[in-house]
């Protein structure tokens, strides 16, 4: 069996394999048919197919069969070129040892090794001379083309030794067809026997399809023009030309046409007729390709300028957006400066109103403690409470508008020491907190300064919102995962609810009063647009020791040193952690 046809090349190449078979299988059946039931059961029908004629020889009906089995294995691996060669071998060695006999007068005994041929002649169970040349043409073609089945030149070597073998055979063929006795043999040799011609014209034609993929007859195999023509007018020049050598032979029996010129006159007109019929069925031919050809020229064409106005509206539309995005660009620089230009006046020009109602309102409540009574007195220190807060929260917000203007400067950070190194800064704060850093962190590829920062919100977070009834863990843990560096900060604290988990990532969202947990509410969205600048997300889940577990994964490769398009927000009095893009997945406390 052939292998699967995966391309162009490959399905013509089991297209003509498949092709090959056919007169490989007719053959070997010829050759199988005339030994076993012919000579084998003797049905002189079969070896001899018409009654006087010359019958298929022993020898022969083997070379036959062997033929078939070169064609069928050729092109089929290393194995079948050795079996088509040792096919070949066997065809060429009865060819050459018959003509030996006819050539050298010496009988070797070949001729009715396996059975006796009874029948009445000169030469009784050998193959005619002519029959012999065509094995040794035939069986010589394929020893070459198995021991060079890549080699262009030696397939044009072997259609050329093939041809000798098919030329003969066709001879005699058309002597059967003319009924000249003349044309089947040579001299006082055995003639070659009608179904012996057939088979050898096969066997010609089946190599030379098994062998078409080179040498000059790869053109029948184009699906260019000389491939669709030499296709469409090998059958009917076939037919012309024998139908004019009988057409005379009937005629010249008939005694209408004594004459030797009158035979050739008639021949040539026929022959003229004939020729312009083919002639004109050629012209036809081209002239349907040629309108192939304008049409799918005028087809091209037109899909030329549809490309073109294609590419023309593309070009517009490109332009139009590029104009777009043009404009969108500097509206979005418009709106950065407005934004650094907000930061500036938050920086100093509304702090510093701030400081001063905060500082007024302190040496109120000072100078005037004792004129003051305690509801009054509880007012100056909410004024200067207020203040003080509305001071932190803009110093957050400065610092979320920083996260997503400046650029980042990434290195390879390793993950354990920078815990160490936040644990440490935190000191009082974290108090009696038992904080476990796992030994076997991985290094990420991060800013330094502001991957920090996120460990310093987590880890504040997670030892903030403790549980009262237990004493409190974190968990600082992290791996390879399939989508990057995963780290964990777990805590066993009051967790995160399910249905707040999306809120806690929203700026000023807090899911608790002021007075029980103190924050600016911005921290997760702090956390989460830095970790966004870094091309990475946030999940937040519940926490195998009970309480909330933010999960950060990094991407393999360093994020671009560019400012994030959309910050993620913060929410929940947790300044810690917060989605880059996505909140969900695993609940975080």
């Amino acid at each position: 069996m052939t292998a699967p046809a995966t391309g162009p090349r490959s399905r013509i190449e089991a297209e003509r394999l498949e092709l090959a078979a056919k007169p490989g299988l007719f053959l070997l059946a010829a050759g199988v048919i005339v030994l076993v039931v012919g000579w084998g059961m003797g049905v002189d029908i079969v070896t001899r197919v018409v009654p006087g004629l010359a019958s298929m020889k022993v020898n022969t009906a083997l070379g036959v069969a062997a033929l078939g089995g070169a064609t069928l294995a050729h092109g089929r691996g290393h194995r079948g070129q050795v079996v088509a060669g040792a096919c070949g071998l066997l065809v060429l060695l009865l060819g050459a040892l018959t003509l030996v006999q006819y050539l050298a007068g010496v009988d070797l005994g070949i001729d009715q090794l396996v059975v006796v041929d009874t029948e009445i002649g000169d030469f009784p169970g050998r193959m005619g001379a002519n029959t012999a040349i065509a094995f040794v043409s035939l069986g010589s073609a394929w020893v070459v083309l198995a021991a060079r089945p890549s080699n262009g030149i030696v397939h044009v070597a072997g259609q050329a030794l093939a041809s000798v073998g098919g030329f003969l055979a066709l001879f005699a063929l058309v002597g059967y067809a003319l009924e000249s006795a003349s044309t089947r043999g040579i001299g006082r040799a055995t003639e070659m026997a009608v179904h012996t011609s057939v088979s050898l014209v096969v066997a010609t034609v089946g190599l030379a399809i098994a062998t078409s993929d080179r040498g000059p007859l790869r053109i029948g195999w184009s699906n260019r023009a000389g491939g669709r023509l030499l296709r469409g007018l090998l059958a009917p020049v076939t037919t012309v030309v024998l139908g004019i050598g009988v057409i005379v032979d009937r005629v010249e029996s008939a005694g209408l046409l004594a004459d030797l010129d009158l035979q050739l006159a008639l021949v040539t007109t026929l022959t003229l007729v004939m020729v312009a019929a083919l002639v004109q069925l050629m012209a036809s031919r081209l002239e349907r390709v040629a309108v192939a050809e304008e049409e799918a020229l005028e087809a091209l064409e037109k899909a030329h300028l549809r490309l073109a106005t294609l590419n023309e509206d593309l070009e517009r539309r490109v332009a139009l957006r590029t104009a777009e995005l043009a404009t969108t660009n500097d509206e979005l620089e418009r709106s950065n400066a407005d934004l650094a230009q907000f930061a500036y006046v938050a920086s100093h020009d509304l702090k510093e109103p701030l400081r001063m109602v905060s500082a007024y309102c302190t040496r109120l409540g000072e100078r005037y403690r004792e004129d003051l009574d305690d509801r009054g007195q509880t007012y100056v220190d909410l004024a200067v409470e207020a203040a003080d807060r509305m001071q932190d929260m803009i110093d957050a917000l400065l610092r979320y508008s920083r996260v997503g203007r400046e650029s980042i400067e990434v290195e390879r950070v390793d993950l354990a020491t920078m815990a160490a190194e936040v644990v440490r800064r935190l000191g009082a704060p974290l108090g009696d907190v038992d904080v476990r850093v796992s030994p076997d962190l991985p290094d990420v590829v991060v800013d330094h300064d502001l991957f920090g920062h996120v460990l310093q919100n987590l880890i504040g977070n997670a030892a903030k919102f403790r549980h009262p009834e237990r004493p409190p863990v974190i968990a600082i843990r992290g791996w390879e995962g399939p989508g990057g560096t995963v780290l964990e900060v777990a805590d066993n604290g009051i967790g995160v609810p399910p249905k707040h988990r999306e809120r806690i990532f929203q700026m000023f969202q807090r899911l608790h009063k002021r007075d029980a947990y103190e924050g600016t509410g911005i921290g997760l969205a702090l956390v989460a647009r830095i970790v966004g600048r870094h091309g990475g997300t946030v999940e937040v889940d519940d926490s195998d020791l009970g309480g909330a577990s933010f999960r950060i994964t990094l991407p393999t490769a360093p994020p671009r040193s560019a400012p994030d398009e959309h910050a993620a927000e913060d929410t929940d009095g947790h300044e810690g952690t917060a989605v880059a893009g996505t909140a969900g997945g695993r609940q975080p406390r």
